[in-house]
């Protein structure tokens, strides 16, 4: 079986692909930022350890980012446009730093905590450019 028959018989592995990309990129970014900022960006609290933050709270991003842009695609389809590569980098960018934004508010159930909201537009806009990069290998191996 062609790997394009494997994805048509079955299109929503994708998800579940992009969602564990989404979780293994965004891990890396956040803790290779956070080792270099740590003043800036903390991972964990008295309760969560920092594996377990990292896990927690680059699982909830993941989720936003794999399921956020299913909407934005219905209402592509609904008006019968078709949205550029640009305007997909802003909406990943809009959506990674609303949802970091949210995650820093959830600091103390999700271990993530994040200095200012200069931060989390930082961070917003590298998690974007690195989706995007890793986005575009994704396309070249399925």
């Amino acid at each position: 079986m062609k790997k394009q028959e494997i994805f048509s018989a079955n299109p929503s592995i994708m998800l579940v692909i992009a969602f564990f990309m989404f979780c293994v990129t965004n891990a890396l970014v956040v803790l290779l930022i956070a080792t270099f900022f740590p003043d800036q960006i903390v991972l964990g609290t008295l309760h969560i350890s920092r594996t377990w933050a990292i896990i927690h709270s680059v699982s909830s991003l993941a989720l936003a980012q794999t399921f956020l842009p299913s909407f934005i695609r219905h209402y592509e389809i609904k008006k019968n446009i078709t949205l550029s590569i640009k305007k997909w980098f802003n909406i990943y960018l809009v959506i990674n730093a609303i949802s970091l934004w949210v995650i820093g508010r959830l600091a103390d159930q999700l271990g993530l905590g994040l200095a200012s909201w200069r931060i989390v537009l930082a961070l917003a806009i590298i998690l974007s450019v690195v989706q995007k990069c890793s986005i575009n290998k994704l396309k070249k191996y399925l």
